[in-house]
């Protein structure tokens, strides 16, 4: 009896255990089917396209290259390509125009930027268009990263075509977000996710590259949030427009921190043409925003434009007086003019105003030393050396400074602490 029981429990193990196999069998062969399918339509897509891309080089036609990822190639009609051709054409019907769509599904720029100079031998465009870079995962060209099985899993077909639809599930959630919370509600509220406007100093924010991506797909998101408030705008009554439009200023001002903190970063990277690339666009967008106007006048002056920053410092001054960190970055433009009269009463406001950042007094201190101003020099020292986080350097300043002006009283003290 035991003997029968114990040999239907390993046959009942041993069919669980093929279906399971089988289960990931079928599996394993649904996937490897799906992804010859998917490369066998890559194979005819491409085909097809490069059939459209046909150019006749001794015509009088005007050719544009479009290169991209997907969000270049695909879309057929709908693409930007077929659109900026249609556009193009229906303004200058006159003139025989030309779209290459270029667009490569799962390339990187790196692959689009190694090809590109056999497409402008190829197709001899008069302008490129590029919009490269959202497949990018690494500052690293592809051909120098050691392929590993993770590498492998990603450029199969079928682990792009479930990103594909994971990106357009999350952009249709987004869209019934909207739907929902700006024309059904009538006024919800929606997130900033990162802090306030006018904020002046923003070097803590971005303090590695994770955080920069984390920052740049967050404004990817928001200038898609853009398009379908849009899009809601063309249906939406009067009422349901008020709400749009107070949603609409909720994005523009997070659209320009964001773009804030990445200039931020940049500048901290010394990479201040990017940076002045990114607070020309949130200037575009807020002219007045404190925290635009500083880290303008921040990026201006690495780059020796004294004059343009001190212009751009003093319209956030205006705007916010008596702030201890604008008022600084007043005096330090002052300075590289050679204003020095200037910089030494800005300095001396410094000192007058309230804040709880000890290297600018330290920064100060060095600079009323620097031009014979001592006892600022010592008064600004004193300050700094309050602040427990202050470096022993501050320390051997005021050491210096006080024994140079003969004072062997504060001297000792000062040695003992």
């Amino acid at each position: 009896m035991n003997k029968s029981l114990e040999g239907n429990s390993l046959r009942l193990q041993t069919s669980f255990k093929q279906k399971v196999l089988l289960i990931l069998f079928g599996l394993f062969c649904f996937i490897v089917l799906f992804e010859i399918v998917l490369r066998l339509g890559g194979f005819v897509y491409n085909a097809r396209q490069e059939a459209q891309n046909k150019v006749e080089l001794t015509s009088s036609e005007i050719r544009i290259l479009c290169i991209g990822e997907s969000t270049t190639a695909l879309g057929g009609t709908d693409s930007y390509p077929s659109q900026l051709q249609e556009i193009l054409q229906q303004r200058f019907p006159s003139q025989k125009i030309k779209v290459i769509n270029r667009g490569r599904i799962s390339k990187d720029s790196w692959y689009l930027l190694n090809n590109l100079e056999h497409d402008l031998d190829r197709y001899k465009p008069h302008i490129v268009v590029g919009m490269i870079g959202i497949n990018d995962t690494s500052l690293t060209p592809t051909f120098l990263k050691r392929t590993s099985f993770l590498d492998f899993l990603k450029s199969l077909r079928v682990v792009h075509f479930f990103s594909l639809l994971k990106q357009h599930l999350k952009h249709k959630s987004v869209e019934v977000f909207f739907d929902k919370a700006l024309i059904q509600d009538k006024g919800a509220e929606g997130r900033s996710l990162v802090p306030k406007q006018n904020v002046i100093d923003s070097n803590d924010i971005l303090t590695n590259e994770s955080d920069y991506y984390q920052m740049v797909e967050w404004l990817n998101q928001l200038d898609n949030q853009i398009i379908i408030l849009a899009q809601f705008q063309k249906k939406a009554s009067p009422e349901e427009q008020i709400n749009i439009d107070a949603k609409g200023k909720e994005i523009q001002s997070n659209r320009v921190v964001a773009l804030r903190y990445i200039a931020a970063y940049h500048h901290t990277r010394e990479e201040d043409q990017m940076a002045l690339v990114a607070l020309s666009k949130a200037s575009a967008l807020a002219s007045k925003d404190v925290g635009v106007l500083y880290e303008m006048a921040r990026v201006l002056r690495s780059l020796g434009k004294y004059s343009q920053g001190l212009n751009y410092i003093l319209q956030a001054n205006a705007l916010l007086p008596n702030n201890q960190i604008i008022v600084m970055e007043i005096g330090r433009l002052f300075e590289l003019i050679g204003n020095k009269e200037e910089a030494y009463k800005v300095f001396q406001k410094v000192m007058e105003l309230e804040g709880d950042n000890p290297w600018l007094y330290k920064e100060v201190g060095q600079w009323f030393w620097k031009n014979g101003y001592l006892s600022d020099a010592e008064a600004a020292f004193n300050i700094a050396i309050k602040y427990p986080l202050m470096d022993i350097n501050t320390f051997e300043n005021l050491i210096q400074l006080v024994e140079a002006r003969g004072e062997q009283a504060k001297e000792k003290v000062l040695k003992k602490e």
